[in-house]
């Protein structure tokens, strides 16, 4: 029973996070004494690492979020320039074209172009 519980969690978890798109475009530098040894393979990871340093300078400049059903929330910062604005347009055209594929490979692979 408990692997039908894990299958559907999984489920449910892949189908939350097709219900929204999320593009989060951050300014600044980080400096965390990053080694070959202790490369991050995360923006996670790397902001953990960045935890407690000064010396890290990170602006949240713009972000958005696009809902399955069209909704959109947007956020940007006031001093966003209009080449930084233009940078995240672009990031959330690469996100929303990445997704649209993923959805007509998942199309594909179930067979529903076979069904009539």
């Amino acid at each position: 029973m408990g692997v039908f519980k894990d299958a559907f969690k999984s489920i449910g978890g892949a189908v939350k996070d097709a219900a929204s798109l999320d593009v989060v475009t951050f300014k600044g530098s980080i400096e965390a004494g990053m080694t070959t040894a202790n490369m991050p393979d995360t923006f996670e990871k790397v902001l953990k690492l960045a935890e407690g340093n000064t010396q890290v300078k990170i602006k949240l400049l713009a972000s958005t979020q696009v809902k399955l059903d069209g909704d959109i929330l947007a956020y940007f910062d006031t001093g966003i320039t209009p080449d930084e604005a233009k940078a995240n347009a672009e990031l959330v055209s690469i996100a929303q074209k990445a997704r649209e594929a993923t959805v007509e490979f998942v199309h594909r692979v179930v067979g529903l172009d076979d069904i009539t």
